[in-house]
């Protein structure tokens, strides 16, 4: 099993992402070259992870939100109404 900061993608060694298991985390990654943004949901702790990209390369730092429902994330996910990250707005 590997460690935290053994999850990688493009390249990039990811923090863990508080409130998400490590299951969901590991599970739910992209799995493509350079992704813009990384978003995950983890049902078992009802929680919200996104990682965005500034100039093609991820922040490294994850927003989180919970408890969140997965209809209320995917509410404010195709609505637009999730939080602004300063430097990313």
């Amino acid at each position: 099993m590997a460690s935290d900061l053994d999850l990688i993608v493009a390249g990039q060694r990811l923090p863990p992402a508080n409130s998400v298991c490590r299951e969901c985390l590991e599970n739910k990654l992209p799995r493509i070259e350079n992704p813009r943004s990384i978003i995950i949901y983890c049902e078992h702790n009802q929680a919200a992870a996104i990682m965005h990209s500034r100039d093609g390369i991820l922040a490294r730092s994850w927003l989180i939100m919970t408890p969140i429902s997965a209809g209320e994330f995917t509410d404010r996910l195709t609505n637009g109404r999730l939080p602004t990250v300063p430097g990313l707005a």
